[in-house]
């Protein structure tokens, strides 16, 4: 036996109270290497933990830890125990199975922490380039006492030549002269050796500044480092660029003197080659900045919304510094160029005179000749006298304006009719008027007016009436109208019967007047016709024509268009939607147990609310609670769907009603195990669609070499003597575990399918309990049952009240584990064309088993709130159900009901809160689940369940 000892400390970042934080298991039943008979279980037990430290015996070889508080990570983990050793530390055991680093100080602030001594090193580092300026001060300084000492040099030699000329024409002060002239050698000797030292001392000087360069530069490139925090970096990189500059101007000063003149050059060829080494370095600043952000963006994905502010003021130094990067690559790429940057050169770079027009380029000096002769002021032609802006002219100033004048009417005048061309001539076709203003009446034309001159019985007495032409009348005796086309009226000639169009009946069966038929009469009828016509009451003219009697019933499918209009009842219009079916997905890789199938398939239970206009599977092999991988992508086969044989008590078989299945794809297909799907082609045909409410099973195989495949919660039936068993309706081998033992579905299997329905959707977000891991009272998790995803209190709440869920509640998750960062948990299937009605948010549980501070918890639900509303509609409600009890004690238990009450105040905008925790928990110091709606203090049994359906159906309004 080893005694493995635990500290929490060291792996959580700190300690733990919970006396059962810590529980530990074997992958598999095993026989004991130390003690004969024992057999190592697979059964979890609890390690007694004082103030998160704890000692415990325990078998070598492999060992599954599960730190249930402490961690944010409370998954299980697989390590092994050394044999030959007498202690291990659980530390020890976790570092050597996995890349582990205790969250004891946030990323971030280590970052921050970073770029302040980054900046630090950087102001140290302008601090020593200032030297740089004295330094060149100072060569300047000693070359001109160099250029002083080798002047008076040469003053001393011309003085003793002079004097050894004395000395030759004056023999007799020859001695005084001789002394005089090795007096004037000694000084020349010794203006010849300061001449020497002194270019020496620039010699050092110049060293010395080489010296300081290299040391800013080396500072420089220790601050860019972790220029994640330097804000002043490329002003630094452009001063020593500028400083490097004068360097290089005072070395090719004093490159006259042939002694220095290869120094100088060396300091030319040194500068360029420093300046390639800094825009280098600046490519390397950049990447290292953008792989910072991109660290930073990681770590924030990982711990979500706890550090946003230290996110934000993070990103925005990483900005800053690109920024100024780039600047000072640039400027490194400038000086390379001999080209100066836009904007470098500033007043105080400047000295007075420096810059002198000769100096200019010839351009710049053509456009300094122009401004100089440039009107400037003074400038005498500004004097020069011209019209103001605003002046005026007498009209004499105008030639011609005056006549032009005296030529125009004046403004009020008058004009007589002869003046106007043609008015006469109008004036005399116009109609003339009395003194009323009416028109003459010899000018109107005659009018005739038409009346009706009444209805007479006789020719006689139509002759007799007095009228003239226009005037009309009725012939009562004939039923038609008469009118006068002349006069007198007395002439018959005179008046105009008016005519009508013929009757389409002439006669009925060849009879005319008043005509009374029979069906006898009708020749061209059927004898089905002639005795409904015959059929003296309803029942007789059923029986005539072959109806129904007057009781009978009809299905929901015998009345074209019934259905919709069913769905559409309360005025809600029918939609086209794109749904989804699936189960949280798997959360083991242990399917098969023994890792030898290499030919597999399953059958797994599908019951829609709709009917389905298409649909398509999408498959993975991959482990998305955890991110971890089937061993192998699968090669797929075939896929079939057919209705499921219930048995006789209503429940499922896994057994195919045999005259139903049919092929939906029969070509290979790779089921990759990553977080990638295979997407099947969309499944179109009437014949292959599925109708609302009916069973069915979908069947799949697949083949593969020796390996295991994902499982997960969710009936199942399991083929794995031979896979395409699963899609033959003949096989009824299939097996069903239960809870762990053979786990439930198999790979991350989703049904996208399209429907049109007024039935309105809610998306499901949440945990294991809204997810459907369930059994009878008194089972464990070990032991929980297989059961379709649709009997999910989710989906009981939805068929109960006309509505369609979409579930994507997972085993085991926490709220950062929702957080819109983790996309692959968001992209299980498309919801963007839910057109969700709502959505009810159930998620705290985990977070506070795993101690997940309020304030953490909040900001995560925040976030939460956010993505699922901008997946429903604009204004539908969410809703966020409160956490129950289970169990829990010490910090868990005051999480919990911390939770609980700020959930109780309706946060983020939400519609409303469901009080499980309220009907469902036991009172005490260790709540939990009330015993009769529970399988084992944590999830609901199928009372539970039951009961989640009703209180979701008591709040919810969609």
């Amino acid at each position: 036996m080893v005694a493995l000892k635990i500290n929490l400390a060291d792996i959580g970042g700190r300690p733990v109270s919970h006396t059962r934080a810590v529980f530990l298991s074997a992958p598999a039943h095993r026989p004991s290497t130390t003690v004969d008979g024992r057999v190592v279980t697979t059964t979890p037990y609890p390690v007694n933990v004082v103030n998160g430290l704890a000692t415990v015996t325990v078998e070598p070889g492999e060992l599954v830890v599960e730190i249930r508080s402490g961690l944010a990570d409370s998954t299980p983990k697989r390590v092994t125990v050394p044999g030959g050793v007498e202690e291990v530390t659980l530390q020890d055991l976790l570092e050597s199975a996995y890349v582990y680093d205790p969250p004891v100080v946030s990323l971030v602030k280590q970052y921050l922490d970073g770029a302040k001594a980054a900046r630090d090193t950087a102001v140290a580092a302008a601090e020593s380039v200032g030297h740089i300026a004295d330094d060149v001060a100072q060569i300047a300084e000693d070359r001109a006492a160099a250029e002083l000492a080798r002047n008076e040099a040469r003053d001393s030699a011309e003085d003793a030549s002079e004097s050894r000329g004395l000395a030759a024409v004056a023999a007799v002060s020859a001695g005084d002269s001789s002394t005089l002239a090795g007096q004037h050698e000694t000084a020349a000797a010794g203006h010849a050796s300061n001449a020497l030292s002194s270019a020496t001392a620039a010699d050092q000087s110049e060293s010395a500044a080489a010296q300081h360069e290299v040391n800013a530069e080396t500072a420089a490139d220790l601050a860019v480092q972790t220029a994640a925090g330097i804000q002043d970096v490329a002003a630094d990189a452009a001063q020593v660029a500028a400083d490097r500059q004068a360097v290089e101007s005072a070395a090719s000063t004093v490159a006259a003197d042939r002694q220095t003149v290869t120094d100088a050059r060396g300091v030319v060829v040194t500068a360029k080659d420093d300046v390639e080494q800094v825009k280098i370095d600046v490519h390397q600043v950049k990447s290292s900045i953008e792989n910072t952000a991109t660290l930073v963006d990681q770590t924030l994905a990982q711990y979500g919304a706890q550090f946003v502010t230290e996110r934000e003021a993070s990103q925005q130094a990483v900005t800053d510094a690109t920024a100024q990067a780039q600047r000072a690559e640039d400027a490194a790429e400038g000086i390379i160029a001999g080209a100066v940057i836009d904007g470098s050169v500033t007043t105080p770079k400047l000295a007075d005179a420096a810059v002198t027009k000769a100096k200019t380029s010839p351009g710049v000096q053509t456009s300094l000749d122009k401004a100089d002769t440039s009107v400037q002021e003074g400038d005498s032609r500004l004097t020069n006298a011209r019209p103001p802006t605003a002046h005026s002219h007498a009209v004499a100033d105008v030639t011609g304006l005056q006549g032009a004048l005296d030529g125009k009417a004046a403004t009020s005048h008058s004009h007589t009719e002869a003046q106007v061309t043609g008015l006469t001539a109008k004036l005399a076709t116009k109609a003339d008027l009395d003194g009323a203003g009416k028109v003459l009446a010899a000018q109107l034309p005659a009018v005739a007016l038409t009346d009706f001159l009444g209805a007479v019985a006789t020719q006689a007495a139509m002759l007799a009436l007095a009228g003239q032409r226009g005037d009309w009348c009725t012939r009562t005796d004939r039923g038609t109208d008469w009118q006068l086309i002349a006069e007198p009226s007395s002439i018959l000639a005179n008046w105009r019967e008016k005519t009508y169009p013929a009757s389409p009946v002439s006669s009925v069966n060849g009879r005319q007047g008043a005509v009374d038929t029979s069906s006898a009469d009708i020749t061209d009828a059927t004898p089905v016709g002639r005795a409904s016509m015959r059929a003296a009451d309803q029942a007789a003219g059923r029986a005539a024509i072959g109806a129904a009697a007057a009781a009978h019933t009809h299905t929901i499918a015998d009345v074209d268009g019934l259905q919709v209009a069913l769905d559409t009842a309360g005025g809600t219009k029918p939609q086209v939607k794109m749904l989804a079916y699936c189960g949280g997905g798997p959360y083991v890789n242990s399917v098969p147990s023994s890792g030898t199938a290499t030919s597999f398939g399953a059958r797994v239970p599908i019951m829609l609310p709709v009917d389905t206009t298409r649909w398509r599977v999408r498959m993975r092999n991959y482990n998305g609670y955890n991110a971890a991988n089937g061993s192998q992508p699968l090669t797929g086969s075939r896929i079939a769907v057919g209705k499921h044989a219930l048995n006789a008590l209503g429940n499922s078989s896994g057994v195919f009603t045999a005259p139903t299945v049919r092929t939906v794809h029969n070509t290979a297909f790779t089921i990759p195990n990553t977080t990638s799907w295979w997407t099947s082609p969309w499944i179109t045909a009437p014949a292959d669609q599925m109708t609302a409410n009916e069973p069915y099973l979908l069947g799949w195989s697949a083949t593969s070499t020796a390996q295991q495949i994902a499982g997960g919660i969710g009936e199942a039936w399991l083929f794995t003597g031979s896979g395409a068993d699963a899609t033959d309706a003949t096989k009824t081998n299939g097996t069903m575990g239960t809870g762990n033992s053979t786990h439930g579905c198999p790979l991350d299997i989703v049904i996208e399918y399209e429907c049109t329905t007024a039935r309105p959707a809610l998306l499901g977000v949440g945990d294991s309990i809204m997810e459907g891991l369930t059994g009878y009272t008194g089972t464990s998790f070990a032991s929980s049952l297989s059961v379709p995803w649709y009997q999910s209190y989710l989906h009981q709440w939805a068929n109960s009240c006309g509505a369609v869920a979409v579930n994507l509640a997972q085993w085991g998750t926490t709220t950062s584990q929702w957080l819109p960062t983790v996309t692959d948990r968001w992209s299980r299937a498309d919801l963007t064309n839910g057109k969700f009605a709502g959505a009810v948010i159930a998620l705290g549980s985990n977070d506070a088993s795993a101690s997940v501070p309020l304030a953490t918890y909040q900001a995560n639900m925040a976030l939460i709130v956010g993505k699922v509303r901008a997946l429903i509609e604009p204004g539908a409600p969410i809703y966020l159900v409160n956490v129950i009890g289970r169990n829990f004690s010490g910090t868990p238990e005051t999480l919990r009901v911390s939770y609980n009450d700020w959930l109780a105040t309706c946060p983020l905008g939400v519609k409303g809160v469901i009080d499980a925790a309220g009907s469902m928990t036991t009172p005490g110091f260790t709540p939990t689940m009330m015993a009769h709606l529970t399988m084992d203090g944590v999830h609901p049994n199928m009372t539970g369940n039951a009961h989640l359906a009703g209180l979701v159906g008591s709040r919810v309004q969609l």
